[in-house]
């Protein structure tokens, strides 16, 4: 079994829709104030939040299509120092890159 190597970010580069690129921010959510719930909970949730939304944003079931989705969520330090709520998903081909949305691709 793969394990998922946990990289924190500050920020990442914005790259425009016409130059080639890995993946897009296709959702992002909201989590809700309080204390932090952990990392498996915010992962879970965040995972959860991006799956139900992939079908509506490609246009196919995550199952039916060769894209990929992955998340970036809040660490308990952000959570803590900057007030981070927010999971963004992401999406993109497994391999290579993309020029332009992938919203209504169907791939």
């Amino acid at each position: 079994m793969e394990t998922e190597e946990t990289v924190e970010h500050e920020s990442l580069p914005v790259v425009p829709c016409a130059d080639p690129h890995t993946g897009e921010v296709f959702a992002e959510h909201e989590l809700p104030p309080g204390d932090f719930p952990g990392d498996q909970a915010v992962s879970d949730t965040g995972m959860e939040h991006c799956y139900s939304v992939f079908e509506e944003f490609v246009g196919l079931s995550y199952e039916e299509s060769t894209l990929e989705f992955w998340a970036m969520f809040p660490s308990q330090q952000s959570w803590d120092m900057a007030d981070d709520r927010t999971v963004q998903c992401f999406v993109g081909p497994a391999e290579d890159t993309v020029t332009g949305t992938l919203e209504g691709s169907a791939v």
